[in-house]
């Protein structure tokens, strides 16, 4: 199943968002490490991941900011 994160959001020069859950496709290499969305332009930021066909259940995550 593809789920698709989108937030609006402006950033300023540099930022970058990301976003951390508690599956292991919402987490960076280290366990403090979330995986970054793709800008789109005009503050669209997105990241479509790929889940399991077995998962069910709820997703809990969290975007932040990275200069």
């Amino acid at each position: 199943m593809q789920v698709t994160f989108r937030i609006h959001f402006m950033t300023q020069w540099g930022q970058r968002l990301f976003i951390q859950g508690d599956h292991s496709l919402l987490q960076g290499p280290q366990p403090h490490e979330g995986v970054p969305l793709h800008y789109l332009g005009n503050g669209q930021w997105e990241l479509p991941i790929q889940l399991p066909d077995s998962f069910s259940g709820e997703l809990s995550y969290k975007y932040y900011i990275l200069n």
